[in-house]
């Protein structure tokens, strides 16, 4: 019940500061059972509610961890920084890929005394890794402020053509 209440105060301050509904999701739900030992006997329970919540405004997100940490969050496991719109960046990472391997692939046909005849095939790996900032806050002291910086992000694509030269 306690920590029901807690999430209830914490999913509700968090929609007043203009999280979509959308964009708060439970993520894990977990009771467990404490004991003295391994064997011994239950003293009590342990219950824990995790929330993910997307803040898309960058300017907004320390606070809304200080808020959510003053409505009784006290384990928060770290910040993502994305992209709204992944599809349309890593579009633009395949195409400056193949343009990138197309002009490899004529200098170093050239440098041959060949020509480029037609492309054979294509592939593409797309290897975007997200950028994570994890941040250690201090619940005991009552920390107020959760500065985060979002850097740049890096869409990566690779693709491998083969090309028939003569």
């Amino acid at each position: 019940a306690e920590n029901n209440q807690k999430m209830n105060d914490i999913i509700a301050l968090l929609k007043s500061l203009g999280i979509a509904d959308q964009d708060i999701q439970t993520s894990s739900f977990n009771i467990g059972m404490e004991r003295e030992n391994y064997n011994g006997p239950i003293t009590g329970y342990r219950v824990s509610n995790t929330v993910r919540v997307l803040v898309r405004d960058l300017d907004a997100a320390g606070s809304v961890l200080d808020q959510a940490v003053a409505a009784g969050a006290n384990e928060i496991h770290g910040v993502q920084f994305t992209v709204t719109d992944r599809a349309a960046f890593e579009s633009q990472a395949r195409e400056a890929a193949v343009a990138d391997a197309m002009s490899k692939a004529e200098e170093l046909v050239t440098a041959a005394g060949s020509q480029l005849c037609q492309v054979l095939s294509i592939s593409s790996f797309d290897s975007s890794p997200a950028f994570y900032e994890t941040r250690e806050f201090d619940m005991a002291t009552g920390a107020s402020s959760a500065p985060l910086e979002g850097g740049e992000l890096q869409i990566l694509a690779s693709v491998q053509v083969t090309l028939a030269i003569e």
